[in-house]
């Protein structure tokens, strides 16, 4: 081949078309990937011997806390104030202050 296709004047395809997603919706999007793979950097899974490896194999959800972490820093880089849930709050909705805010099992 000797040409050359162009397509959405040489932009990200995703983000230059009508149907990509946001720069923002990609930015959580990353970030949450980052966070994961760091998570599973923690868990030393590479570190475990070959025969136990098999046993921890696994696809799991994304911690909520560090979905959490990551839509806090959206908020606040978009100029938003998050205030801090009281005590009353947090034990009404039976959560913790920090959070997370909701369970594992919950899904957005």
């Amino acid at each position: 081949l000797d040409y050359l296709l162009l397509l959405s004047e040489g932009r990200l395809v995703n983000l230059g078309n009508a149907t990509g997603h946001p720069s923002r919706i990609m930015d959580g999007s990353f970030a949450n990937q980052v966070l994961a793979q760091m998570h599973l950097f923690e868990a030393k899974f590479a570190d475990l011997a070959a025969d136990e490896r098999d046993a921890h194999i696994s696809v799991t959800v994304l911690p909520k806390a560090l979905d959490e972490e990551v839509a806090r820093y959206m908020v606040e880089g978009f100029g938003g104030i998050i205030t801090r849930m009281t005590e009353a709050q947090a034990a009404y909705l039976g959560v913790s202050v920090n959070g997370p805010y909701k369970a594992d099992g919950y899904r957005y």
